[in-house]
């Protein structure tokens, strides 16, 4: 928003005599800005680099006034003569006040009043212009214009009758009105900024602040061909309370790209190539500064499974599911509706999964990710003592191998479980390294602490701090091949269509690419989808894994629905920051989730309010990339952490919740008849209330959905046309929609 000056005499001559009162003051002793920012860091706007504040132990309450340097007011007088052309500018004051309480070790922010005085003349006499003034509380997380750098502290300490000076302090900021936040500005080449999508695609990404700037230009081509150069409008994709994000899909000429963008504000042109921001480099030489995709190469391009982007994952944890065949039971199995303690064992098996499998496919399942199935001691299987053959109490490999072919049969696709960080403490390798110590073939496989190993007892890295899981030296060429093998062998063997990696993110790269190169050299659409936690883009290149699951926004996603503890502007940020952080094809092959066997079941995280927990499966399922319901969820089962969050699957349907088995069940189908919501586009857009709005596009097709994250009926608003609600199949004309709390609708314009 730009801030429309009011004429305002009396102000000047009483900031002149606050100035002047300033002069006069004695500096006293200053305390590092740090020592209280923490405590206070979402009431206090500024985003501070270093700097100093002064520590008043004896006063209660005190003023902070900044006021801009010399070498800001005379850049700024630039600046506002350009946008003033019949004004002679002749002094600009910046002022702004902070009133907070002092505390032994911290500061509490009460109030704030920035003021921005023009002083000048024009053909009508001297006159001084009020550009802004706030007084807002921040308390109330109103945000204030951001101070100019270099500034100057004062404190005014009524008391003592003292005025404090520190010393300079390094503050970014954006001045309302001026639109030069350049620190925002961010691109990068052959980055997630800029990735090939298909051999003669490539998309280009730039960020800057939020409605900094009025447009944003890309002028591309061909190096070698210079003159045929072409330049095009970027379009502001995304959007939230930080940043804008502009973006644009072109075609490489000769599959080479050069290219820099023009960035338009207020009638100036500046140009942003690799060295940054300016408005002073000359025609002839942009082509030596701008930035290159040197060539597409085949290789390089991340290429995904095109069936993931469509497939709607159900988690099975396999000894919670099913009993199937009881002639296979452990010893010291537990009653089936017994709450689970952390080595319970259930006797869930693969053909309990196949006895089921109609059941996955009526609620409209395509693909089933099971959690380890390999012989080890424990009901999670995450201590493998054998890769090479199915856990006994679950069954053999000639029952994987039905198991596989069923789904297939039903066009469900099938991923496994890899654990290739660690094993199993009775795995053999590993005994005999426990048995022979340094003479063992299989030392170097682990990471044997030599100094605090002892005769008879070996001391050694583990997964966590997990005896049974000693950790695998994935470097070693001998375990790298025996991995690699095994990993081909389940699929040369039963027809399996992926693997998801356990802890993933601990081993290291060259495995991955390694295994990614063998993997898709045998199976070329095989699905590998990582256990991050975090952000993965080193791993998502395009030379390691397709996608992982999406903890970032099941994150995203808790603090929104379940905990309600952000509203919409931050849930976009984080979203956004989830999208933009990765190219488009690792977004489309991302596995999102709300909850998993390592977390608490989200309607637990949601106080058991179902309305939540079906709101976030309705975003995930109206979102981009593939989507995992963990067992259970579709009739309602609960659970806190693990080894709760592991109960058995309930088949008596009169323990079922319907309301939630339904509603998940049509929310599943609409997806799945709806490409707009596999295959489309994603932006936010603005519905005129604080219902939730963004649009999924493909071919031309669109689907808004409106999500009211509330307790209060809401109406919104629609861009003018008809649409079709597709929960209820109700036509809609009216661009105003009325939203229930806690609902989701779903409107394909028709």
């Amino acid at each position: 928003m730009k801030i429309m000056p009011i004429i305002l005499i009396l102000l000047l001559s009483a900031c002149s005599t606050q100035e002047q009162t300033i002069r006069n003051r004695e500096i006293i002793d200053v305390l590092k800005i740090n020592s209280f920012i923490q405590n206070d860091k979402d009431l206090f706007p500024l985003i501070i680099d270093e700097g100093y504040i002064v520590n008043n132990k004896t006063l209660n309450r005190t003023s902070a006034y900044f006021k801009i340097e010399q070498l800001e007011r005379e850049r700024l007088t630039r600046e506002w003569k350009k946008k003033y052309k019949k004004i002679d500018i002749s002094e600009i004051y910046i002022y702004q006040n902070i009133i907070f309480e002092t505390y032994s070790d911290h500061l509490t922010i009460k109030d704030i009043e920035t003021t921005i005085v023009i002083e000048g003349s024009q053909s009508s006499g001297l006159f001084s212009l009020l550009i802004g003034i706030w007084k807002k509380p921040l308390i109330d997380s109103i945000i204030m214009p951001n101070i100019p750098r270099n500034t100057r502290l004062y404190f005014d300490n009524s008391t003592k009758d003292k005025i404090i000076e520190s010393r300079n302090i390094s503050i970014t900021y954006e001045l309302e009105g001026t639109h030069d936040n350049i620190q925002a500005i961010l691109h990068k080449p052959k980055s997630n900024f800029c990735y090939a999508y298909t051999r003669d695609n490539i998309h280009i990404r730039i960020r800057t602040a939020k409605d900094d700037v009025d447009s944003v230009k890309l002028v591309y081509g061909d190096k070698y061909d210079w003159d045929s150069k072409i330049e095009t409008v970027m379009e502001r994709s995304f959007s939230d309370d930080l940043y804008d994000f502009y973006t644009l899909s072109i075609t490489a000429i000769n599959n080479r790209l050069s290219y820099y963008f023009i960035i338009e504000n207020d009638g100036e042109l500046y140009h942003f190539t690799e060295w940054g921001v300016s408005q002073d480099i000359p025609e002839d030489e942009l082509h030596m500064v701008q930035f290159h995709y040197p060539y597409i190469n085949d290789i390089d391009i991340h290429q995904v499974p095109e069936w993931v982007k469509e497939t709607v994952f159900y988690q099975i944890f396999p000894d919670r599911f099913t009993n199937g065949d009881s002639k296979i039971n452990p010893n010291n199995m537990v009653p089936w509706d017994t709450i689970p303690e952390r080595d319970s064992f259930f006797g869930g098996d693969l053909e309990g999964i196949i006895k089921h499998l109609d059941h996955i496919k009526d609620l409209g399942i395509s693909g089933i990710y099971m959690t380890p199935i390999f012989t080890s001691t424990t009901n999670h299987k995450y201590d493998t003592t054998d890769y090479y053959s199915i856990d006994p109490h679950f069954g053999n490999k000639e029952t994987l191998k039905r198991l596989v072919s069923e789904c297939h049969k039903r066009d469900i696709k099938v991923v496994l479980d890899a654990v290739f960080n660690h094993c199993g403490y009775k795995f053999d390798r590993f005994q005999d390294v426990v048995k022979n110590g340094k003479e063992s073939k299989y030392y170097d496989w682990f990471y044997i602490d030599e100094e605090k190993s002892t005769p008879g007892q070996i001391s050694y890295e583990r997964f966590g701090f997990e005896n049974k899981m000693p950790k695998l030296r994935t470097s070693n060429k001998e375990v790298q091949d025996y991995l690699l093998d095994v990993a081909k062998y389940w699929i040369k063997e039963t027809n399996i269509d992926g693997w998801r990696l356990d802890v993933s993110n601990e081993i290291d790269h060259m495995f991955w690419k390694a295994f990614r190169k063998e993997i898709k050299e045998l199976k070329p659409d095989a699905y590998i989808v990582g256990e991050n936690w975090h952000d993965s883009q080193p791993w998502l290149q395009g030379d390691q894994f397709d996608g992982i699951m999406n903890y970032p926004v099941n994150y995203s996603c808790l603090r929104y629905f379940a905990k309600k503890s952000i509203k919409n502007d931050v849930f976009k940020r984080m979203i956004n920051e989830s999208l933009m952080r990765n190219s488009w094809q690792v977004n489309e092959a991302m596995m999102n989730l709300l909850d998993s066997h390592d977390t608490p079941r989200f309607v637990n995280q949601c106080n058991m309010d179902y309305r939540r927990s079906l709101l976030a499966m309705g975003f995930l399922l109206t979102f981009v990339g593939s989507t995992s319901i963990y067992y259970g969820t579709e009739i309602g089962l609960t659970g806190e952490g693990d080894p709760d969050c592991r109960r058995s699957m309930k088949w008596d349907k009169s323990k079922w919740n319907m309301d939630v088995y339904n509603k998940i069940k049509q929310l599943i189908q609409i997806r799945n008849n709806n490409k707009e919501l596999t295959k489309g586009s994603f932006t936010w857009f603005d519905t005129g209330s604080d219902v939730l709005g963004y649009i999924r596009t493909y071919e031309g097709s669109s689907v808004y959905i409106l999500i009211n994250n509330d307790e209060t009926t809401t109406k919104s608003s629609l861009p003018k046309g008809n649409y079709l609600e597709l929960t209820t199949n109700i036509s809609i004309s009216n661009n105003e929609v009325v939203s229930e709390p806690f609902s989701m609708k779903i409107l394909k314009k028709i």
